[in-house]
Formats: C-alpha cells, sequence, structure tokens
C-alpha cells in the first residue's frame, strides 16, 4: 500500500529537466508520515525482538541486583504495613549434658556459649579442667560442701553433683579466655531483663542463664537433703534448678539451647519468670577489644 502511493506521487513531479517551480504542488505530507509511523514500529519492534540492548541490559540488572538482596536487609512488616521487629540469632550447636553428665548443665552450657563465640569447648574439660568445685564430704552423718555461689558442689558426673552460680562458671569462663588467649571476659549479672539478654545477644554474646527445670516461676527446694557450709549454716537446695544458654530472640520469644532438651522457643515473660524465681543469675560475655 506505501509503495502504491509512493508511485503515484512520482507522476505528479515536474519532468526531468524542469527548472519552473508549481506552486500548486503539494508537499507529500501522509507518504512522509506513513514513512515515520514505520520507522518508529521497526524501533519498536526491535526492542521488543531483540531486548539486549543497553537500556533492557541495565534494567534486568537492576531487577537481578533487587532480587539478590540478602535475606537480613529485607524488613519484614505486620499486617498494618509497620516495620516488625527481625529475628536475632546466633551460630548455636546444640550440646547435651547426658549421659556423661547428668547434673553439669553449667558445665554444658559454658561449653556451648564458648562454641558459639569461636572457641570450640569441650563439657568434659570444662567440667574437671576450668569450672572449680569440690567435692561431698560426708561424716558422722552429716554432709559438707561448698557454697554454690562460690564452687559447684559436689561432682557434675555422679549422683552426688549439685550445681553452682554464676560466680564459678564466670572464674571458669575467665580461665579458658586465659589459656586460650581470646578477646573476651566473662562477667556476671544479678539483674536480668529482656533488654539485658538482648543487649548482650545484639553484641555478639550469648548469655547463661539460671531458671527453673520447667520454666515454671516457682523455685522449688529439697525437703530431705541438706548439708553443711564451711561457715556452718546450713543450705538446702534448689531442686529444679537448671542452667541454660539464651542464643537469640524475636518479638516475642527467646530462642534457649537446653543441654537436656535442645533447642527451644520460650515466650520472653516465661523465660524471664522462670529466672526471677531463682534470683536473676546470669552470665555473659564482653569483647574487650571493643
Amino acid at each position: 500500500m506505501i509503495k502504491n502511493r509512493l508511485a503515484k506521487e512520482k507522476t505528479t513531479k515536474c519532468p526531468s529537466g524542469s527548472r519552473s517551480f508549481d506552486r500548486n504542488l503539494h508537499i507529500p505530507v501522509i507518504p512522509l508520515f506513513l514513512s515515520v509511523l514505520f520507522l518508529l514500529s521497526l524501533l519498536l519492534y526491535r526492542n521488543l525482538a531483540f531486548p539486549n540492548t543497553p537500556e533492557n541490559h541495565i534494567a534486568a540488572a537492576a531487577e537481578k541486583e533487587k532480587q539478590e538482596l540478602p535475606a537480613e536487609k529485607i524488613t519484614a512488616r505486620d499486617t498494618a504495613g509497620n516495620a516488625a521487629q527481625t529475628e536475632t540469632l546466633l551460630d548455636a550447636e546444640t550440646q547435651y549434658q547426658y549421659p556423661e553428665l547428668p547434673n553439669g548443665c553449667e558445665a554444658t552450657s559454658l561449653s556451648i556459649a564458648l562454641t558459639i563465640l569461636g572457641y570450640p569447648a569441650d563439657k568434659l574439660s570444662i567440667a574437671y579442667d576450668y569450672l572449680p568445685l569440690e567435692p561431698f564430704i560426708y561424716e558422722n552423718g552429716i554432709y559438707y560442701a561448698p557454697d554454690p555461689e562460690v564452687l559447684y558442689a559436689g561432682d557434675p558426673a555422679t549422683s552426688l553433683g549439685f550445681y553452682c552460680l554464676e560466680y564459678p562458671v564466670t572464674v571458669a569462663a575467665n580461665h579458658f579466655f586465659d589459656e586460650h588467649a581470646a578477646a573476651w571476659t566473662a562477667r556476671s549479672l544479678n539483674t536480668v531483663t529482656a533488654d539485658t539478654i538482648e543487649g548482650a545477644i545484639q553484641n555478639g554474646s550469648p548469655i547463661i542463664i539460671w531458671a527453673t527445670m520447667d520454666y515454671s516461676d516457682t523455685a522449688q527446694y529439697h525437703t530431705d537433703f541438706t548439708w553443711i557450709l564451711s561457715n556452718g549454716e546450713t543450705y538446702t537446695p534448689y531442686s529444679n534448678l537448671h542452667c541454660v544458654v539464651v542464643y537469640g530472640f524475636g518479638t516475642d520469644i527467646f530462642y534457649v539451647c537446653d543441654p537436656i532438651e535442645g533447642k527451644l522457643e520460650i515466650e520472653k515473660d516465661i523465660l524471664l519468670g522462670s529466672i526471677a524465681a531463682l534470683d536473676n543469675h546470669a552470665v555473659y560475655f564482653q569483647n574487650i577489644t571493643q
């Protein structure tokens, strides 16, 4: 159709060699418009049929970069469209106290924490090479043992092993750090809140806490077993004390590595209530190079 219209227009032009100008001759506007339209159509076809143009290549690269953003850089949002809190997790490896250390939750928890910090540790070595402990002495029907605030009471591998609290674990951790020239130091806590736990984890530190065995908010005590401390006082031990590692948190939960149960997700209020039931004992780690 275009070719025929152009041929018709050629018959209206001046004869070859004529110098005169016909004022009544009209410029072929319609054929010119169709030619421009044809060229635009060719350009559009090239973009559609051959997408690997510089412009399309840049657009494709930008889309690919957008799709390959690391997952941790994507902000989750709740149903209302508000920015939601993302989870913070340290890389924790589960270690179990059984069967070697049936009463060794403190040594196993410290081994878990040291491994998280980049220093793989063995729970048996922690229990017998680093953790300060003192066995029970039985004389004249009476048991004598140390204060768990100062030393581990008993032998964690036997039935006559009880527990220790934060100070002996701090001593064991710092002894380990000294021997391994580690850039960390262990510190004890006597006030444990959601902020202190989350702050430690955000700084790359797991936190060792003492909680009740079933994560209830009630401490229980032995009714048929006590021992005498070095100062002559009678000590009545907890019967439901347990030591675990908190290695992460989300909006409403803490991630716990339990030396008996393995990895758990526990609601924040429940765990904090369990910690408070045993008078808030914890150990965290500080990088001394920061």
